[in-house]
């Protein structure tokens, strides 16, 4: 008879100190989802080109009044630690990285991640981040969710390309056609 498996719920705080001690490296591609470490797979030239595109025009946009970052750790909760493709947060962090309510704005770029796109918005919703956009490249849509509560967001509006997309706090109005490839 085999063993039963049970599966472990790890914390940012040990997954910090495996990475101290040199089990995974700081580089290596993961994020802690739920307690679980998941290992993401390098990014293809198409997601990689308009994760790039998009934080370019964020950038320009946000100038000195916000500061744009990809891929850094985005603390959510004890057990969740994602790092989004983008993130737009409200101050620059030298000892820390951002809250979710730090935040004016989270991307997750998706070709072949979607599904797991899909699960994170429950996370960055009960961390409070404000507005998460879901760039949705195979449908050609972008998923915008608003109004964080109770572990959801409470509004989820999806633009096709014909639409605009509204950029938070800037009142700026961009079409999502211009987005996409």
């Amino acid at each position: 008879m085999l063993a039963q498996h049970q599966n472990r719920r790890w914390t940012a705080v040990e997954i910090d100190k495996i990475v101290e001690a040199g089990v995974i490296r700081p580089e290596d591609p993961y994020e802690l989802i739920d307690g679980e470490l998941v290992f993401m797979p390098p990014q293809g030239p198409l997601h990689s080109t308009i994760k790039d595109r998009l934080r370019r025009r964020l950038d320009r946009a946000y100038g000195e009044i916000r500061f744009v970052k990809d891929q850094v750790p985005l603390r959510c909760d004890a057990h969740s630690v994602p790092e989004p493709d983008i993130s737009v947060s409200r101050a620059e962090f030298l000892d820390r990285h951002p809250l979710g309510s730090e935040t004016v704005l989270v991307v997750e770029v998706a070709f072949s991640s979607g599904q797991i796109d899909h699960e994170k918005a429950a996370i960055y919703a009960s961390a409070g981040v404000p507005v998460y956009w879901l760039v949705n490249l195979p449908e050609r849509r972008i998923e915008v969710h608003e109004q964080p509560g109770d572990g959801r967001y409470h509004r989820v509006t999806l633009l096709d390309d014909t639409l605009e997309v509204e950029v938070p706090e800037l009142g700026l109005m961009w079409k999502v056609a211009e987005l996409l490839p």
